[in-house]
């Protein structure tokens, strides 16, 4: 980060506009920038209050080039070219920083998967020890009607055992 004497010559920043489409079209970048503060719209970004900009000389050709500061310590490049009409921005930050914030969205995101999957579970395994209450209360409805066949006692009471083991088997939370 640089020192704190550079950035009081900056100038404070409020938005960029028309942003590059790739900078606003990339899920990492605007996940970046979005959990530092930033305001992320079709084409300009809106900044946090405090954050500051300040210009890199020389400039070359058409190519203007900051250093943005967020008040939180995030550094950002920033590239403005002025020969394209309207001017274009492009913004970027270091590579280490980018591949960062790239594993934390995909480890969060099957971060929640896995979690969906596991209340999916959850709630079938609810459903399962359901079921097998009801099967408990068929059974003893059957036992006072006299017309209940014997195969159907039998395949009800084997139905009844395998459930009984599944359930059984499952952790002491789930039943």
């Amino acid at each position: 980060m640089a020192d704190k004497t550079f950035w009081q010559a900056g100038s404070p920043i409020t938005v960029i506009e028309h942003v590059d489409e790739a900078v606003v079209a990339d899920a990492v970048m605007v996940s970046l920038l979005q959990r530092h503060g930033c305001v992320i719209r079709a084409s300009s970004i809106l900044f946090p209050a405090g954050t500051l900009a300040q210009e890199i000389l020389p400039r070359w050709g058409w190519t203007e080039k900051y250093t943005i500061l967020l008040p939180d310590g995030l550094e950002l490049g920033w590239k403005r070219d002025r020969s394209r009409q309207p001017a274009r921005s492009l913004l970027q930050v270091s590579r280490q920083l980018y591949e960062q914030e790239r594993h934390t969205i995909s480890f969060g995101q099957r971060t929640v998967n896995e979690q969906g999957i596991l209340m999916t579970i959850q709630a079938t395994l609810q459903e399962v020890v359901a079921l097998g209450v009801a099967l408990h209360s068929y059974k003893l409805q059957l036992e006072h009607q006299p017309s209940v066949l014997p195969e159907q006692q039998e395949v009800l009471d084997l139905v009844l055992l395998l459930h009984d083991r599944f359930v059984a088997s499952l952790p002491s939370s789930t039943n």
